[in-house]
């Protein structure tokens, strides 16, 4: 039954004998109700649970947005008498009544929703304690986290983890990589920092990451290719290297068959783009841009969607869809190196025949006058009534 998005006020439900209810006798539009959402309902006041109790078959639940909280504080253990496998309750202003709880037993649990809820103080301890072989997904983002990454490793099922938007600082940890099945991981919007561990993207079945929006620096994972990613998003960091230079990244990035989503923009980036990449045939979302990437952009019919934000921001780029037409910056590098190289070439020969001209000038002047007396006197002579010209000359003047 969805009943979210109206405005109601205030939940009414019909008596029933109690002794109906303890032999499970219930009418049938309750005794059958599996799906209930109440959300967003932004005046709907509720100050009793226990009604739930009243639905054995209830496997979801959903109270998201909805902010006047019962005045009792064990109203999360009524929750857990029922065989509950989704509990939404994202933004739903949740305070001392669920922190202050130790225990509850959720043994039916699949997936939990606590977004945007205010956890600054720490995370209530029950909820370290659910069902190790059924929990699946944990929502966690807008919640005000702070300190290390909390320690999930115990639920070796789980397959998605979202803590995104909080202000986690540290490292990445090691056991992320170690749970199996984990496939959808965000870690973005937090404070994060240091490199990306290799045994992360080891993970068998991760096929979603989000880490962008951190502190991550160091290079990639030389494994990173290798995954069969769907999404992968790492912008908007500090992670550096030349991709082209990395044997690995340009000849495994075509492994990447199934990504649909590549973001490795606002980072440290250089290189060029490894042209193996026009064979992602199901890229739809492409972003490259704000790095130090050089050479000619990707090549393929099924690359021609994306637009010049994609490659912005790296100013030794070319090629279409980017205004720098790859040839005529080649034909104007050429012109340069080979004019650069006309102009060396003349200089060299002009200062070898200076050089030439002047050792044979030299040696034919002074080797004619060293060899030959007669010509060596009248030489002498010549420059002797010279000198003596110009000192006359002078000598009258003063």
């Amino acid at each position: 039954m969805d009943l979210s998005y109206n405005d109601f006020e205030r939940i009414s439900t019909p008596s029933i004998n109690t002794s109906l209810v303890a032999h499970n006798h219930l009418p049938a539009n309750f005794s059958m109700l599996y799906n209930l959402d109440l959300s967003y309902n932004l005046h709907l006041r509720i100050d009793d649970l226990h009604w739930l109790s009243r639905l054995p078959s209830l496997a979801y639940f959903g109270l998201r947005g909805t902010h006047h909280l019962p005045s009792e504080t064990n109203w999360v253990r009524s929750l857990t008498l029922l065989p509950l496998e989704e509990l939404h309750l994202y933004d739903y202003n949740l305070n001392t009544s669920i922190l202050s709880l130790e225990y509850a037993n959720f043994s039916s649990l699949k997936s939990l929703d606590l977004g945007l809820n205010d956890f600054r103080d720490g995370l209530p301890n029950w909820l370290f304690n659910l069902s190790k072989d059924n929990f699946n997904d944990l929502y966690l983002s807008q919640c005000n986290l702070g300190g290390q990454i909390p320690d999930f490793s115990g639920y070796q099922n789980l397959q998605g983890l979202y803590l995104s938007d909080n202000k986690l600082k540290g490292s990445i940890p090691d056991w992320l990589g170690q749970v199996d099945r984990l496939y959808d991981l965000d870690l973005s919007d937090n404070l994060l920092h240091g490199c990306i561990p290799s045994n992360l993207v080891n993970a068998s079945n991760l096929e979603v990451l989000n880490i962008s929006f951190n502190d991550l620096s160091g290079t990639l994972p030389k494994n990173i290719v290798q995954r069969h990613f769907v999404l992968l998003d790492l912008s908007h960091n500090s992670i550096s290297g030349d991709i082209s230079n990395r044997r690995d990244i340009p000849e495994q990035i075509e492994k990447m068959k199934d990504i649909e989503s590549l973001d490795f923009s606002h980072n440290n980036l250089h290189g060029n783009i490894p042209q193996s990449m026009a064979g992602l045939s199901f890229l739809s979302v492409l972003n490259m841009s704000y790095n130090h990437f050089s050479g000619q952009t990707l090549l393929g019919t099924q690359l021609q969607s994306f637009d010049a934000w994609s490659y912005t921001g790296n100013t030794e780029l070319c090629g279409a869809p980017l205004p720098n037409n790859c040839t005529l910056l080649e034909k104007l590098d050429n012109t340069k190196q080979v004019g650069g190289n006309d102009n060396n070439g003349f200089l060299s020969s002009l200062y070898l025949g200076m050089g030439v001209g002047f050792a044979m000038g030299f040696w034919v002047v002074c080797g004619s006058l060293f060899l030959n007396r007669e010509w060596r006197h009248t030489y002498l002579q010549f420059f002797y009534d010279v000198v003596y010209g110009i000192y006359v000359a002078m000598a009258i003047k003063l």
